[in-house]
């Protein structure tokens, strides 16, 4: 695995984001890599550092999606 997708599939596997087949290979990496476990361990510490917050868009939001969605979904598409 490449560095890069490898962090990309360590965030996945944190947020449950990966396919059965990735989420093994993935697994099977971590118990031969201390460095990409202990890359796994710091990324989920950040996770649960992060401020637990809820969204809850005003209704006003919400009717300026929900007319965006209506209009949008009669014009064509290319």
């Amino acid at each position: 695995m490449d560095k890069i997708s490898t962090k990309n599939n360590l965030v996945s596997l944190i947020y449950n984001d990966l396919s059965l087949r990735e989420e093994l290979a993935l697994r099977n990496e971590l118990n031969t890599n201390d460095e990409l476990a202990y890359e796994l361990e710091m990324l989920r510490d950040a996770k649960n550092a992060l401020p637990k917050v809820l969204f809850n868009p005003s209704e006003s939001v919400l009717d300026r999606i929900m007319a965006y969605s209506r209009q949008s979904a009669h014009q064509p598409h290319f």
